[in-house]
């Protein structure tokens, strides 16, 4: 049997149709040219693969030691401080609402006269004019302070602004202060929109000496320099304001201070931020009459040099003797005071003492030491 019979009849055999079609050229041709367009060489490869790499490992080094945030981080993810407490303050108009809440109140004051507002007030637009109330058709010198994205609002006179303003971020926020005869700080209203509370929030400093919130609750007194009433009026009273409220500055006018708590039934507890005697820096004579002082508090003092006790708030000096190291004058003479010579002479830096002969029968110690000795 020749070879091509033979080849028919195995190709009989295995199956009457042939086993390699068109069909299968055309695939094997298909995938031997894909094929060779990968196997084209690139020389070049392995370097530039090779500087990506060294690049990627020095800026992700550098993102790491500088403590900035990942460069895969979204800008709108929250930041976290170094705590791991989360950080997503509320802005609106490209204003951040809680910073700027929370500066506004530190700066305003009843003092202000027109000049200092517009310079005290950092807004993207300010006016002052007179501004006619609608429903009385009253003017009021009126100042405006605008904060806002640059590019979405336009402020003008008499404007009337809705919630809905607010909370589109037109503006983001708003400061209103009205102005007296005497060109001083009448009355001002903070208006804005709180996305914690859903809704826009009205802050009123009104002239009556409070502050009032959106549901007409009192919530800041207008002397915002938080301490008691009795220690306000005291510095007023040094200071000459008493018309007017305190605040932070006026404390380092405060030369001599005297608190009375004799009105009170017992003894007057002096209590107080310790930062707020420490801006006192100008006191140097103290008077406290049925009052007492913590020695933390005392010591804060910086340059207080001179105490006067009055009334029965004293037996000794036990309970302020820390607080009194750089005094150099003390007066007990009308003071319940009935210690010794000894507690006297616990005071480093005493020179004068002022006092009742017959309530310190050891006195001459107290001359003995260099200490002179006074009965008026």
């Amino acid at each position: 049997m020749d070879s091509k019979k033979l080849k028919d009849a195995i190709n009989q055999k295995i199956s009457d149709k042939p086993l390699y079609t068109e069909e299968d050229r055309r695939r094997f041709y298909s995938k031997t040219k894909k094929n060779k367009l990968w196997s084209i060489k690139v020389p070049a490869l392995p370097h530039i693969l090779t500087v990506l790499l060294i690049l990627l490992l020095v800026g992700g080094s550098t993102v790491f030691l500088n403590g900035n945030p990942s460069p895969f981080q979204s800008a709108n993810d929250p930041v976290s401080d170094e705590n791991g407490v989360e950080e997503n303050p509320s802005e609106q108009g490209g204003v951040n609402i809680t910073e700027k809440v929370k500066e506004i109140k530190g700066a305003f004051s009843y003092q202000l006269n027109v000049e200092e507002a517009e310079t005290t007030f950092n807004s993207n637009s300010s006016l002052t004019y007179k501004k006619k109330n609608p429903v009385t058709g009253a003017e009021t010198l009126t100042s405006e302070f605008m904060y806002y994205d640059g590019e979405s609002f336009v402020h003008k006179e008499d404007m009337t602004l809705t919630g809905k303003d607010y909370k589109e971020g037109k503006p983001a926020l708003s400061f209103e202060i009205t102005w007296g005869d005497d060109k001083q700080a009448d009355s001002a209203i903070l208006v804005y929109y709180s996305e914690s509370e859903g809704r826009v929030v009205e802050e009123k400093f009104t002239s009556d000496g409070f502050i009032y919130n959106a549901d007409g609750e009192k919530i800041q007194i207008k002397n915002h320099l938080q301490m008691q009433e009795l220690v306000l009026e005291a510095i007023s009273e040094s200071i000459g304001k008493n018309s007017k409220p305190i605040i932070e500055k006026d404390l380092s006018l405060v030369k001599e201070l005297t608190i009375d708590g004799s009105e009170f039934h017992g003894i007057y507890d002096i209590k107080g931020k310790a930062e707020h005697f420490s801006m006192m820096e100008n006191l140097e004579h103290l008077t406290l009459k049925q009052a007492v002082i913590p020695p933390e508090l005392l010591k804060e003092i910086p340059n207080l040099r001179k105490v006067t006790f009055i009334g029965p708030s004293i037996m000794d000096l036990s309970s302020v003797a820390e607080g009194l190291q750089k005094v150099t004058h003390i007066n007990i003479k009308n003071s319940s005071f009935r210690g010794s010579a000894e507690d006297l002479m616990s005071l480093q830096n005493l020179k004068v003492v002022v006092l009742d002969k017959s309530n310190v029968p050891d006195w001459k110690r107290l001359e003995e030491e260099g200490i002179e000795v006074r009965e008026k």
